[in-house]
């Protein structure tokens, strides 16, 4: 069984009490990237704006729905759409071909600009999860992915 061990972040302007983000750096289409981690996010999602920074204007995205809806906590629905990024490296692990919603993150930078001075370019989510064995260890500072055999 591989294993990977992945650095996180914190970041809080909140009492110790109250908690913090944990978040990564990593790349994306082998450009720099922070996602924050988000356990009860179901599907991995990335800024709207973001096409710009992980694509060149000659690479073909692959679209799988355009406008469909998803949802946020305490969120109206929002229209996304689902695209391929071809390859994802967390560290030495390297996932291709994921499924990501592409939406508008825009509230949440705001949120996280004014309260903690960070911004994401996306959130990793249970789809990215499921496929290993995940231990985050918080006093280590490390995600550890194990990849599941079958």
């Amino acid at each position: 069984m591989s294993k990977f061990n992945i650095k996180f972040y914190t970041a809080s302007n909140f009492d110790d009490d109250k908690g913090s983000f944990i978040y990564i750096k990593c790349k994306i289409n082998k450009k720099s990237a922070i996602l924050l981690i988000d356990t009860g996010a179901s599907r991995t999602c990335f800024d709207q704006g973001c096409l710009k920074k992980f694509f060149k204007k000659k690479d073909k995205i692959t679209y799988l729905h355009q406008d469909i809806a998803t949802y946020g906590i305490g969120e109206a629905e929002i229209k996304s759409n689902i695209i391929v990024i071809d390859n994802i490296k967390l560290g030495r692990l390297a996932i291709s071909g994921q499924s990501v919603a592409l939406t508008d993150l825009s509230g949440v930078n705001s949120v996280l600009e004014k309260s903690i001075n960070l911004h994401i370019d996306g959130v990793i989510g249970n789809d990215i999860f499921e496929k290993y064995t995940t231990i985050i260890d918080y006093r280590k500072r490390i995600i550890r992915f194990y990849e599941n055999e079958m």
